[in-house]
């Protein structure tokens, strides 16, 4: 918060994005897990995972911070439903 001189308000939606994110995913990659299998959403979910942290490292900005947080929060919710599965 304070590297990036975030307002409270904003250090809320990063985190809101981010929780956001992987609800939408648990309830999107559940079904897709049991059309398609487990199997084939877990390496989808892990190569999103380090875009995700990719983009955390060269975010210099609120919206690449955003994209990053929500990047990330969906391949979590992915993969604590295929790796649950």
């Amino acid at each position: 918060e304070s590297n990036w001189h975030l307002s409270p308000l904003a250090t809320t939606i990063v985190f809101a994005v981010y929780a956001v994110a992987a609800l939408v995913a648990v309830l999107v990659s559940g079904k897709i897990s049991d059309v398609v299998g487990r199997k084939p959403v877990l390496p989808g979910a892990l190569a999103a995972l380090l875009v995700g942290l990719g983009v955390f490292l060269i975010a210099d900005s609120m919206a690449m911070l955003l994209l990053a947080r929500t990047i990330h929060g969906a391949a979590v919710g992915s993969i604590v439903v295929a790796g649950a599965a």
